[in-house]
Formats: C-alpha cells, structure tokens, sequence
C-alpha cells in the first residue's frame, strides 16, 4: 500500500475502518513491543487518509496515544528515551501526527478529527517538549536515523504555539546539546517565547515594584566565554561548533529580554549583566575572531546587522562573522555603556583604534538611525495641547533640536550624536537660555 498510491480504491472503506480500529489498541497495550507499535503507526500513516471523511472516537484514541507517548513513556512499554531500539517508533510516531496535522485541515476532514485535534494541542505541546529534552543527552552527529528524527521534531515544535510553554527555563540546557536539530529546536522556541513575556514581567515589576532578573540558568550559559586559543583545534568546515553557537544563541535570548520591557526593567537587566562582568567575554572573543586584534577586520557592508537567520551564508567561517556583528550591534544597542565602557577598558591600541573605525564606519549609522527614529516617534505621540514642547530631529546632521515656551520665549537644547555613537559621547548645547539661572540649566544640560 506504501508503493501504490490507488491500492485501496480496490478495498471496501469499511474494511479499512475495521483494520484500523482493530490495531488502535496495539498502540495502547503496554504488553507489545516497541517495534510493533513502529509498525502499527506506519500501518496508520498509510490507512488513515483513506477514511478521513469516516467519524468515530479512534480519531481522539490516536491522537491521545502519540500524546501520551511522548509525553508518559511508560505508555510505550518501555522508557521512551531516545535509543536504538526506539528511535523507529519515535520517527513513526511524528510522522503519524504529521500527517494528522495535515488531514485535519482538509475540507473533506470529519468533525471528530478536528475536534480532537484542537483538544489535543496543549498535551502535544507538553510531549513533544518533553521528548525534545529527553533527546539532550544523545549526540547525532554521525548518527542519521537519530538525526532525521531530530529533524522531524523540530519541524513538529516549530508550529506549536508559544502559549502552550509553561517552563521556558527547563529548555536552556538545551542550547549546549551535541545535536544541531535539538539545539536550534530550542533556540526558536525561546526566541519567540522570551519577547512576549516582557510586556507581563514589566507590569509585573511595575504594579509590585521588584526588581526584574535575568533568568539564571541563562546567564549561567555565559559565564565562561570562548577564546581563540580555545576553538583553535575546532574545526569550522561542517558547521559552526555547537558549543561555540550555543553560547552566541545563549547572548540573543539574552538580549531578547530588552524587547519590549520597560525602560525599569531594561535598567536592571543591564545591571544584572553589569554585576556578572559577562558582556567583556563576548566583546573580547568577537573582536578577536572578526580580525580586529591583527588591525585586518572582516567588510561588514554585505551583512544585515539588526537581524540573523541561522545557517544561510556561504560558510560556517562566514555564519559566525555575521552572528557576531549582530550580537556586537544588539551590544550597543540596548547596553551601550558597558559596551562603551569595555572599549575603553581595552588594553589593546590598535584594537581600539580598529574597533572604533569599524565601528563608525558599520555600525554606527544604524544606531544613530535607531535613536533618531526613537526620539521622532516619541515626538509625535506626545499630543498635549498644553504642552509647549517642540521637537525637531535632523537625520543627515544627526542632531536633535527641542524648544520649549517659557514666558513667551522659547528656550533651545540641541543635542548631537557623533559619528562612532555610542562609542563616542553625545553632547547636548544650550542655544537659547531664558528666565533660568545658570546652574540649573547647566544640570539641564548634564541631565
């Protein structure tokens, strides 16, 4: 029936319907054995499309098997790890609910499926996140069955939806596992995830008036920090090593967490990376690996800097290079002191002098955009009538001009960015003083 597309136009559906459901109950019965139950759910992939348009509470029991499989392992008769012998079932299985993603879309779908498709999500979720972490410990490197398998589930995940992720934080440990499918896996679990949860943590921390912390089972991914004599015998032809890639994906959820949050809550969160002394790490590492320490910095014009998409250059050599001028840019972005501060800080002069070039040259337009467009659109929300502020941004001269109405005169402030900001100081100039003493508008300024 695998190899014949039209083999059951020949055999009555309700033989079809009476095969599948005498086998269900194999999958349910702890007594059959693993391969069986292979066998069974592959049985199911091939009978299954034919008698979509047929009702009947099967529909719920398959479903709530493959859920319960992965997410109980006792319900597989043995324990569902990941292993030789259960590797086929776990494959089957993802393929049958593959295919019952697919079915229950289907306009000739009956009711009963979709139905118990929609009430199944939230224990799919639950399963398919708990086989993913129990896939941690088995490196697939040069394993393809295990590999395909892992490839399959991450496929699976990555059309969850992120409401159905109640422990974000079991999933970190994930981003240092010898499997890139796992690894990325949980990567675009958290990138989603991390962002929607900022608008609640803010509040939170607003209506309660606590302090908000960076999770730290993240923050322990980047306490020790790569070095170029560290990933000297590494070798970059395949891919990027995962240990080095699970420690620069650890540094974008990080930097996920000021996405969205309050102006507070950033504020602590730059503290929390600020008491840890973590950011020095990665700034020596990617100055390092991106040539600055020999004055020959890689050309940075062809890379799109406010984003990454894993594994779409040309070269693993290359994907690294691009994954760490993002990161550097997410640096200044949202902890632009400590960024600026360990540019200072360096020992190195001719480091200096080449990662502020590059710098001025790369990076910095974007920044300098990023502010300028932030303080336009600050601008224009502020729609009170009896406010007597005035704010001009000029992008080409990168200068912002605020006047305010003070006794029928208008007191000015001009503020300019350089042309390395944040690397370099902005400075702020009183154009028109009126009806203020000198020291308060020299706080003014300094404020």
């Amino acid at each position: 029936m695998h190899n014949q597309e039209d083999a059951t136009e020949s055999i009555a559906k309700q033989r079809v319907v009476f095969l599948v459901k005498h086998i269900i109950p194999w999958l349910q019965d702890s007594a059959v054995h693993v391969a069986v139950k292979a066998e069974t759910c592959r049985v199911l992939l091939a009978l299954l499309p034919f008698v979509k348009d047929v009702y009947g509470s099967w529909w719920a029991d398959v479903l709530g098997y493959l859920t319960g499989l992965w997410f109980n392992p006792d319900k597989a008769g043995s324990d569902l790890t990941v292993t030789e012998s259960t590797t086929p079932l776990i494959h089957a299985s993802l393929k049958l609910f593959a295919m019952l993603r697919t079915l229950q879309s289907d306009e000739e779908t009956n009711d009963d499926l979709v139905d118990a498709w929609k009430e199944c999500q939230a224990d799919a979720a639950k399963g398919l996140i708990g086989l993913l972490k129990r896939s941690q410990n088995v490196p697939d490197d040069f394993h393809q069955p295990l590999q395909m398998v892992n490839e399959l589930l991450a496929r699976q995940i990555s059309k969850l939806s992120t409401t159905h992720l109640e422990q974000p934080h079991e999933l970190y440990p994930l981003l240092y596992v010898e499997s890139r499918p796992v690894q990325q896996t949980a990567f675009e679990i958290l990138h989603k995830q991390i962002p929607t949860a900022q608008e609640q943590i803010s509040f939170d921390a607003a209506l309660e008036k606590k302090v908000a912390n960076l999770p730290e089972e993240l923050l322990s991914l980047v306490i020790e920090a790569p070095t170029i004599a560290s990933i000297a015998d590494t070798s970059f032809e395949r891919s990027m090593p995962l240990q080095l890639r699970g420690y620069l994906f650890s540094w974008i959820l990080i930097f996920d967490h000021f996405v969205g949050s309050s102006y507070k809550v950033k504020t602590d969160y730059i503290e929390n990376i600020k008491d840890g002394g973590y950011l020095a790490g990665l700034l020596d590492f990617t100055f390092d690996f991106l040539g600055h320490a020999r004055g020959r910095p890689v050309d940075a014009s062809k890379l799109d800097l406010t984003s990454y998409t894993p594994d779409t250059e040309s070269s693993p050599e290359k994907d690294t290079q691009w994954l760490l001028t993002h990161l550097y840019y997410l640096s200044l972005k949202y902890t632009s002191n400590l960024a600026k501060t360990w540019w200072i800080d360096c020992r190195s002069r001719q480091k200096v002098i080449s990662v502020e070039s590059w710098t001025e040259i790369f990076i910095s337009p974007t920044i300098v955009a990023d502010a300028l467009t932030s303080a336009s659109e600050w601008a224009a929300t502020q729609d009170n009538p009896d406010e007597a502020l005035t704010v001009k941004v000029s992008p080409r001269v990168r200068e912002v001009t605020s006047s305010y109405v003070l006794d029928e005169q208008n007191l000015v402030f001009l503020i300019r960015l350089p042309s390395a900001f944040p690397l370099k100081q902005a400075t702020c100039e009183g154009v028109i003083r009126v009806a203020i003493s000198e020291q308060k508008w020299q706080s003014w300024l300094r404020n």
